[in-house]
């Protein structure tokens, strides 16, 4: 049939990739809890979780919210011990101690009056009955990987999310759920032998507890210690999503990329790189051109005295155009008058906007300042 159309709120197992397996590992881990039991899976979505718990359940009833994704669910997967009902999950339509199994995945986050879910969850529980309930750990979650879930309304931290159990239910054993890169030993042929979980904190131990950084937290809870049955760690292999191998062949295609743009840029400079060369002598053709043109409108203009500046810049004895070449590239940046008659400090004191123009002192002088009534040297 028809897939139901995703939205990005929730999971289809048609899909694959972390999501698949995270999805999925979660219904898996709790379906031997719910053999035996009559099951609520509030916010089934799809309905291939309700459908996993079905088959060692006495019954399931997967509720949600909407009626598309309920239509859905029930005409996809049909057991007799399995139905889905529309219903919010703060107020779910069934009367109380409905259940042995409460199982509630991915939905807090996405409700509005939390405390109000948590009891209705302990008000549909018989007695003796078990929550399985998992939600994102906003610290990782969002925080950490700068994301902000649009269908999220609010997200909890490790406190936040114990408190707000501990607020109806007696007893809570916490998980954590992440993707992990481990070294694995197993064996070639199929076995249904345990699995021995090492970790490696400094020193490498034989125990069993949450890895750093949970991407998501998952609690068993029930309402007195004497009932909370204790769940054991899992891990979920897929065979069609590898992490690890994902990331090391993007890192490969990545640096490759790198080389490629590398040698192409490679190839440019090498190309181009007479062209550099030509620009620089161009530059400084256009800067000689420029300082040749400044030399024939300053001797033009009266204001240099050959005499003056070579007594004043210590250059007595060259040529009165070798002194006019040392005035425009040495003197007038160090500040050195070019004759009796145009004296720059008064000039840049009086006229900053000269200064600030960035342009020769004497050349605006002679070409604009002289138009415009400014002074050359203090009135005497």
């Amino acid at each position: 049939m028809k897939s139901l159309e995703f939205t990005g709120e929730r999971f289809h197992p048609e899909l694959n990739g972390e999501i698949r397996q995270e999805h999925m590992h979660r219904y898996a881990w709790c379906r031997e809890l719910a053999a035996g039991k009559d099951v609520i899976d509030v916010a089934s979505g799809e309905g291939f979780g309700s459908a996993i718990l079905a088959e060692q359940a006495v019954s399931v009833i997967g509720v949600d919210v909407s009626g598309e994704a309920v239509t859905h669910a029930s005409r996809r997967y049909t057991r007799e011990n399995l139905t889905f009902k529309q219903g919010d999950a703060a107020a779910v339509p069934l009367p109380d101690g409905s259940a042995d199994l409460v199982v509630s995945f991915e939905t807090i986050e996405h409700v509005s009056n939390q405390e109000s879910a948590i009891a209705e969850f302990s008000r549909l529980l018989r007695p003796d009955g078990l929550l399985i309930i998992s939600s994102p750990n906003v610290d990782i979650y969002s925080t950490k990987q700068e994301y902000d879930n649009p269908f999220h309304t609010k997200e909890l931290n490790r406190k936040d999310f114990i408190d707000l159990l501990k607020a109806h239910f007696g007893a809570v054993q916490i998980f954590g759920q992440r993707m992990l890169v481990a070294s694995a030993i197993l064996p070639a042929e199929v076995s249904t032998s345990g699995v021995e979980l090492l970790v490696d904190d400094g020193e490498v131990r034989r125990v069993t507890r949450e890895a750093p950084q949970s991407m998501y937290f998952i609690a068993v809870a029930a309402h007195s210690e004497s009932t909370l049955t204790l769940r054991q760690a899992s891990i979920l292999l897929s065979e069609h999503y590898d992490v690890y191998w994902q990331l090391k062949d993007e890192l490969t295609a990545t640096r490759k990329e790198m080389e490629r743009i590398r040698g192409h840029l490679d190839a440019v400079l090498a190309e181009f790189g007479p062209l550099k060369s030509e620009v620089v002598k161009m530059r400084t053709e256009r800067g000689l051109a420029n300082q040749l043109k400044h030399l024939n409108v300053i001797a033009k203009s009266g204001l240099f005295d050959s005499k003056f500046y070579g007594s004043q810049s210590g250059k007595v004895g060259l040529w009165k155009s070798q002194l006019l070449k040392d005035y425009v590239v040495r003197g007038e940046q160090a500040g050195l008058a070019p004759s009796s008659l145009f004296d720059p400090s008064f000039y840049a004191a009086s006229y900053p906007d000269v200064v600030e123009s960035g342009m020769g002192l004497l050349m605006h002088f002679i070409v604009a300042g002289k138009k415009e009534g400014r002074l050359p040297k203090a009135p005497e």
